[in-house]
């Protein structure tokens, strides 16, 4: 059960990461003209850590590597009502 709660965490951490890297491709600014928050919004969407983002010099940097790449942002499952429903059945057997 602690690996489907842990997984559910992940997949939803994924999910709000690509709706705020999405809402920053909205914005449409050339990649020169995003601030370093919405880089790091970005780069977070490509599952790249923190710590490895450095200042805001360091993540155009890397964001401009990934589009220049055309790497794609990495598939994931979103979490929904069957993953729900299964982590819940499960808890109640658990309790029984």
């Amino acid at each position: 059960m602690k690996q489907l709660e842990d997984n559910k965490k992940r997949r939803l951490q994924l999910g709000k990461n690509e709706a705020k890297g999405k809402a920053v491709l909205v914005m449409n600014k050339p990649t020169e003209q995003l601030n370093a928050t919405n880089l790091e919004k970005l780069l977070l969407w490509h599952n790249v850590p923190k710590k490895e983002m450095g200042n805001k010099k360091e993540k155009l940097k890397k964001w401009t590597e990934i589009q220049n790449s055309n790497q794609p942002p990495p598939f994931f499952q979103q979490w929904g009502h069957v993953d729900e429903y299964k982590l819940e059945k499960l808890k109640k057997v658990k309790l029984n």
